[in-house]
């Protein structure tokens, strides 16, 4: 993963299709769910603000359209998300201002915010480690 000006490349694990994303402006991330408050459409909310991020998709400006992120494999949404998780999460960590100096509750504040990301990262790393393992399983001739 490189940032490009601010943006994140990234290529889907199973179909290899490549985007590039990056975060969310304020007003798409209270838009999306105000557009998305009815009972029947709150179920996109989270899939929408994950697709929201995507600036280019396969070369072409833009977010990809429903019936294209429709399709993906549920992994390559489940990767996409991780990786937006992890790429926030340490952004977030990076940018953050030092909080009234020597006050002993900011600094706890600061220490479990970098652990929080912290067990972020290792819990994507420690799933992917067990997809792996589940794959080489599956691939294996039963004994």
């Amino acid at each position: 993963m490189s940032a490009i000006q601010g943006e994140y490349e990234f290529t889907l694990p199973v179909c290899g299709k490549k985007l590039f994303w990056k975060p969310l402006s304020v007003q798409k991330a209270l838009d999306i769910p105000a557009a998305n408050r009815h009972p029947e459409s709150q179920h996109l909310i989270g899939t929408s603000l994950l697709i929201a991020r995507i600036v280019k998709f396969e070369n072409q400006p833009g977010a990809p359209a429903m019936s294209e992120w429709g399709s993906w494999d549920e992994f390559d949404l489940e990767a996409f998300g991780e990786e937006v998780s992890k790429v926030e999460e340490a952004r977030k960590a990076m940018f953050r201002k030092e909080r009234m100096g020597s006050q002993p509750r900011a600094a706890l504040r600061k220490q479990m915010e970098d652990a929080h990301a912290l067990m972020t990262r290792l819990s994507a790393a420690l799933k992917h480690l067990d997809e792996a393992i589940t794959a080489e399983e599956l691939a294996s001739p039963l004994k």
